[in-house]
């Protein structure tokens, strides 16, 4: 699998959006999420374990999404989405970049919410 990243169009990002979007929203993600977040903020973990475990959280969704739309479902496949992302210009559609905004509340809760 040496070949490089695949086209997407804005329709196939915006339904990979919503791919990982149903993933992120999906109760055991998020309780998985709150979990990591309360042990950082108890100082039972600290930044850089928090930072490892969220990223093997988010990849747990991410692997299941990306090869549906061609990435590899590792680290490489979700930098290699966000460069299509960015090379597509994506962001320049208003219904994109309201879904980007969504995915990074879910990823990144405040403790507000």
């Amino acid at each position: 699998a040496a070949e490089g990243p695949p086209g997407l169009t804005l329709e196939e990002g915006l339904a990979l959006q919503q791919d990982l979007i149903h993933g992120f929203e999906a109760e055991a993600f998020q309780d998985r999420l709150k979990d990591l977040l309360r042990s950082r903020a108890a100082g039972e973990i600290n930044e850089r374990k928090l930072h490892v475990e969220r990223t093997k959280l988010f990849l747990s969704v991410q692997k299941e999404v990306l090869p549906k739309f061609g990435f590899h479902g590792s680290q490489k496949g979700v930098f290699d989405m966000m460069n299509v992302f960015q090379k597509n210009n994506f962001d320049a559609s208003e219904e994109f970049g309201k879904n980007g905004w969504w995915l990074n509340c879910l990823l990144y809760p405040t403790d507000e919410e």
